[in-house]
């Protein structure tokens, strides 16, 4: 896939993130695995640490990735791999973009894009946590697999977004709503993560939009995983507060995230940090976004019991249990929920593992 947003020029050679995280140099390939080179132009491999070798890696869309790493450490890897030209075979953008900004309720400017043809249904994309149109961006791509018209936008307090103080999930919610102004014939959110949760939330406050499509929310309603503390959010605004952006973004993977304590101590060193740290407060936000759902039980989604408009919840087969368990959560307590699980896929968006799915349930809510 060609790139669409610049950020770190490729060195083709090792990806070092921390001393017992090992990165491939060029050309000599997955070592401790017997894997051929990652296939991108990179030709470097993010894998775990050694005591964590038997979860095993595995490829993503021309990348070599643990499966257990975190999206948002996996998004700027990608992005690393896409400074390269297409080769042969690699898709390319067909749809035109549009880039403009639209402004919330309160006066916020909240910048997107628009790709695809005017008169399709639009889809609203909304991003997880740390991310933006800078380091992740499906808008194009999905367009042209399924032929509807995408908005990407970068959330308020992220990329070319302002970020009107002081901050509420309320505020996000407009924020929506201004976009789906875009479409007078009515929008569809993607959210992906605790996007998803947003996109939920923005449909639970009476934003008029024709559907949800939840992708892995990161909702912990069983022993799965450990959960959440209940100072999560205090925590991490403390540590904003007091300019120790590295420190919530450690709490974010270690608490949020769950990843392993080795490989955080490594993501000051690592390619994504100066990508990461100007967003990094808006982590608080997620946090908010998520209420008590991440605290190992289901009770909570009882709220999404009175969501009015068609969800369909769609989760990776390759994507942790806990995940599987929140999505199977989600749906039962939806009132016209659908669950399907992808084959194949993880917890990274893939335009063309969801293309069909989405697609299919745009043109049923659509009647």
């Amino acid at each position: 896939m060609a790139s669409r947003v610049g950020a770190i020029p490729c060195t083709r050679g090792a990806l070092s993130v921390h001393p017992s995280t090992v990165a491939t140099a060029a050309g000599t390939g997955h070592s401790r695995h017997g894997l051929p080179p990652c296939p991108c132009r990179c030709e470097g491999v993010v894998q775990r640490s050694a005591g964590d070798i038997s979860q095993g890696c595995r490829p993503t869309r021309r990348i070599y990735l643990c499966f257990t790493i975190a999206s948002s450490l996996q998004i700027v890897h990608r992005q690393w791999c896409q400074q390269q030209p297409p080769r042969e075979g690699d898709s390319t953008m067909t749809t035109a973009q549009i880039t403009s900004t639209v402004t919330s309720t309160d006066g916020t400017a909240i910048a997107l894009e628009t790709h695809g043809p005017a008169g399709a249904p639009t889809v609203i994309g909304v991003h997880g946590a740390t991310a933006y149109r800078g380091i992740l961006n499906t808008a194009g791509d999905l367009a042209d697999a399924t032929g509807l018209r995408t908005i990407s936008y970068d959330r308020r307090g992220r990329g070319e977004s302002g970020d009107t103080l002081p901050y509420a999930v309320e505020r996000e919610i407009e924020d929506i709503a201004a976009i789906v102004d875009l479409a007078p014939e009515g929008a569809w959110l993607l959210g992906e993560s605790s996007g998803a949760v947003l996109a939920l939330e923005a449909a639970l406050a009476g934003v008029p939009v024709r559907g949800v499509i939840a992708y892995e929310p990161p909702f912990v309603v069983d022993a799965g995983r450990p959960s959440v503390p209940a100072d999560y959010v205090q925590r991490i605004d403390a540590h904003i507060a007091a300019g120790r952006r590295l420190d919530a973004f450690k709490q974010f993977s270690l608490e949020g995230v769950g990843m392993p304590a080795e490989m955080v101590e490594g993501i000051a060193e690592g390619p994504w940090w100066p990508l990461v740290e100007p967003v990094a407060h808006t982590l608080a936000y997620d946090g908010r976004i998520m209420r008590d759902t991440m605290r190992g039980s289901a009770s909570p989604l009882a709220r999404y019991a009175a969501v009015p408009v068609p969800v369909l919840v769609l989760a990776g087969a390759e994507s942790w249990p806990f995940v599987h368990s929140a999505a199977q959560a989600l749906a039962a307590v939806l009132p016209a929920g659908e669950l399907e699980l992808l084959p194949g896929a993880d917890h990274q968006l893939q335009p063309a593992t969801v293309a069909g799915p989405i697609a299919a349930f745009v043109a049923r809510t659509a009647r």
